[in-house]
């Protein structure tokens, strides 16, 4: 089985993806730590709120699908209350094991404490609305290789936002990591990619081929005139 095949189907067999109400729309080759990696964004089958900053979930693995760096669901659904940090940890342990687990032998968890995300969700009459979306960040450092993590968890104790091997320029005190499963910073690295799937074309399967495959010389990255030269 293609091995990307197999990390997303470990995500709509635990229920993070529902097949029947979400659908690839990005499926794009992206630079993290100067390094090859995927990035896809999945939207809304019914295309309720499939702007940017609008409802996702994304994705970002290495080329071959084997490694998950990144993860996000941002949705109107989830729950306003917040997890207690025990809750939070607890629930962060679980996902890691499952999605992780080489991060555990050596993880120091910094601090435990809310994070907000903002969405722009449509009303009734089509106006944007900013809608924020809370959860218990639980921030971590790799000892291994000196590098950040982090899960967010939401009051049902869900995991909905994943980053791993993060890089921080101390001074100025900044992310030196590409950021694709954000909005504000891909608002301010060319937005999405025009690349919207139809209904009609299954989520994913084995050997359908993308633009990914279609263009493997072209890799995004924050500069998008960028093109490597291998």
């Amino acid at each position: 089985m293609n091995t990307l095949f197999a990390s997303l189907l470990l995500f709509v067999s635990s229920g993070v993806i529902e097949t029947e109400l979400w659908q690839n729309r990005v499926d794009q080759k992206v630079w993290v730590n100067g390094n090859r990696a995927r990035w896809l964004r999945f939207v809304r089958k019914s295309g309720v709120n499939n702007h940017l900053y609008g409802e996702h979930i994304s994705l970002v693995t290495d080329t071959a699908g084997r490694k998950i760096l990144g993860f996000v669901k941002l949705d109107g659904e989830q729950p306003r209350t917040l997890p207690t940090r025990a809750e939070a940890k607890h629930a962060s342990d679980i996902f890691l094991q499952k999605i992780a687990p080489d991060l555990l032998p050596e993880r120091e968890i910094l601090w435990i404490k809310p994070h907000d995300e903002r969405l722009r969700i449509n009303d009734v009459d089509g106006n944007q609305q900013e809608r924020i979306v809370r959860g218990m960040k639980v921030k971590a450092i790799d000892h291994g290789t000196g590098l950040y993590f982090w899960t967010v968890v939401d009051g049902l104790q869900n995991v909905y936002i994943f980053e791993r091997e993060i890089k921080w320029i101390t001074f100025p005190g900044k992310r030196a990591t590409e950021q694709w499963l954000h909005d504000d910073w891909i608002a301010k690295h060319g937005g999405l990619p025009q690349q919207q799937k139809t209904e009609k074309e299954p989520l994913f399967y084995e050997g359908r081929k993308t633009a990914y495959d279609e263009n493997p010389d072209q890799t995004l990255r924050g500069d998008r005139s960028y093109r490597p030269s291998s």
